[in-house]
C-alpha cells in the first residue's frame, strides 16, 4: 500500500516489493519487466542495495 497504490493509480503495471531486509533479486526484477506488455519499461530502484541488482 502507500506508494504502490499511488504508482498503480498512475498506470504502473508491475511493482516488485522489497524492503530493507528482503531485496529483490535480478531474476525478480527481470520477471517483472518481461511480464509487462510494453516495449519500454522504467525501473525505479528505491534503495541503494537494489541499484546494483537493477543495473544488471
Amino acid at each position: 500500500t502507500g506508494i504502490k497504490d499511488i504508482f498503480r493509480s498512475l498506470g504502473v503495471q508491475r511493482v516488485v516489493v522489497g524492503g530493507q531486509s528482503m531485496n529483490p533479486s535480478t531474476a525478480d526484477i527481470l520477471a517483472a519487466v518481461e511480464a509487462v506488455p510494453s516495449d519500454q519499461v522504467v525501473v525505479l530502484p528505491n534503495n541503494s542495495n537494489i541499484i546494483a541488482v537493477a543495473e544488471q
